[in-house]
């Protein structure tokens, strides 16, 4: 992912357990949520950075995922080690397409890469990585303007994009836990509202809000970085 290289991360964002409980006095925020009786011992046994460029035509997500196990015999699209990806409109009250992407199989036997239109124009493409050595998953994704039914994507360009980073285990396999930005879009019911809000600026600048639910950022705050055209992006 050397293409990458100069777009700021964003790593390990929080989102606050349960669903919807958020920017309260008691909000409790994690980086990880177990589910159906997975465990997690720490960011070694998984976490997550996402970057974002984009050129007039496309879309590009990169995530680099820490984890101590590559899990996905089933070849799911969600149901094992997985990244899960829902588009909103600018309100947010709307999905506009709902994308899984795996590698598929476990650890050292790994034969495919999974690409599920769940609903949506289609139209993505992606590349992925296992380093098993370093315990490291890549997912490179190009998402192409038809994805949010325009023909190029121009400064002040405003949708909701929500990631839920699957993870599962050897002992525990299937879809036992997450990271994310804006997991909770996805995950215990589609939620077009948890997604976080993206707006495309000049000179392929990238500003976001988070929703409630997120700690990095308080609703309403705006973050910017520089994206590359990362025009060698698949």
């Amino acid at each position: 992912m050397n293409e990458w290289d100069g777009v700021a991360q964003i790593v390990n964002p929080k989102f606050a357990v349960p669903k919807g409980s958020g920017n309260g006095a008691n909000s409790i925020y994690v980086i990880f949520k177990e589910y159906g009786g997975g465990t997690w011992t720490g960011p070694d046994d998984q976490s997550s950075a996402v970057q974002f460029a984009y050129d007039s035509e496309n879309l590009y997500l990169g995530i680099v995922v820490t984890d101590d196990y590559q899990d996905n015999a089933t070849h799911s699209g969600w149901n094992g080690d997985s990244v899960q990806v829902m588009i909103a409109n600018q309100a947010r009250d709307t999905i506009v397409a709902l994308y899984n992407y795996a590698l598929g199989d476990v650890e050292g036997a790994i034969d495919s890469i999974i690409v599920m239109n769940e609903s949506g124009p289609g139209g993505t493409q992606a590349v992925f990585s296992r380093d098993a050595a370093n315990k490291t998953t890549y997912y490179e994704i190009r998402m192409p303007t038809g994805f949010l039914g325009l023909t190029k994507l121009i400064p002040e360009t405003k949708f909701g994009l929500g990631l839920a980073i699957n993870d599962g285990d050897k002992l525990t396999p299937g879809q036992r836990g997450w990271s994310g930005l804006g997991a909770h879009s996805i995950v215990y019911g589609k939620s077009s509202s948890e997604t976080a809000l993206l707006t495309l600026g000049a000179d392929q600048t990238l500003n976001w809000v988070f929703p409630t639910n997120n700690a990095m950022l308080r609703l309403g705050q705006v973050y910017s970085l520089t994206a590359t055209a990362a025009a060698d992006c698949p």
